[in-house]
């Protein structure tokens, strides 16, 4: 897994170029959005060769317990 911490307005194209250069069909894409005490989490698995969204996912919980919110993925 690699993971990238860069908060470019490009990254969603940054993470579709990593994903050609390792021969990747596809990229997840995500992030992660504080509000008050709850979180939500923004992902979208992407091709790489062309960029179509093939899913999209988003849930919403409490910030203090963002593991659960990753295992109800």
């Amino acid at each position: 897994m690699i993971q990238l911490f860069d908060f470019a307005p490009d990254l969603r194209f940054d993470a579709l170029a990593l994903g050609r250069s390792v021969g990747a069909k596809s990229v997840l894409h995500g992030s992660i959005v504080p509000d008050g005490n709850d979180v939500r989490l923004d992902l979208n698995l992407l091709a790489v060769e062309g960029g179509a969204s093939l899913a999209r996912m988003s849930v919403r919980g409490a910030a203090s317990d963002v593991r659960a919110l990753t295992d109800s993925i």
